[in-house]
């Protein structure tokens, strides 16, 4: 993928560029909180998903998170297979804003060495 859309490929600055793109696709907006070379952290502040249709029950806002997350870890796979991506808090599921993670992943061998931070 990152071959077909003209990016570097497996590194934080390609999967950042077909993020924010995304992001003005879905008319999401919000900001960068934190980067480095091995983590980024954008809190976005507006989505058309931010308020999941009520008439459709609470558990709406929770499958309308995770299927969003879903399609950015694919989009992270694609992309920068070296990285992972969480949402720690989601407009659609009641939190204030989408917090969103994006970190180089942790190796197995990392971890049983206790060098897990990044």
């Amino acid at each position: 993928m990152a071959r077909v859309i003209g990016e570097n490929g497996n590194d934080l600055v390609s999967l950042l560029s077909v993020l924010d793109t995304y992001n003005t696709i879905m008319d999401q907006e919000g900001r960068t909180i934190f980067n480095s070379t091995n983590k980024n952290e954008t809190e976005i502040t507006i989505c058309p998903f931010s308020v999941a249709p009520t008439e459709m029950g609470e558990q709406c806002g929770e499958a309308i998170g995770a299927q969003c997350e879903a399609f950015c870890n694919g989009m992270c796979e694609a992309v920068s297979p070296d990285f992972e991506l969480r949402f720690t808090t989601k407009m659609c599921a009641g939190g204030q804003n989408c917090h969103r993670v994006i970190r180089k992943k942790i190796s197995a061998r990392a971890v049983k060495e206790g060098k897990t931070s990044v």
